[in-house]
């Protein structure tokens, strides 16, 4: 569900356990939450769009958490 979440993690070089590790929950967990399946926390949300937005200013946390991408 959260395609965008995934591809820009893929481009920074990271796995699912290192995003797991940084909001302190088990890969497990996070891969649930990024297929869509549990929804983030609020807080989890801000830290990762905290992270991301270090590399990719032009992210919000709206791009990365509640905009669908539209596709032709």
């Amino acid at each position: 569900m959260y395609s965008r979440l995934k591809g820009l993690r893929v481009m920074l070089g990271k796995k699912q356990d290192d995003f797991a590790e940084l909001l302190g929950i088990t890969k497990q967990a996070y891969s649930a939450k990024e297929r869509g399946k549990t929804s983030f926390k609020d807080t989890e949300k801000i830290i990762l769009a905290d992270y991301i937005i270090s590399y990719f200013p032009q992210e919000t946390i709206t791009t990365l958490f509640f905009e669908e991408v539209k596709t032709k």
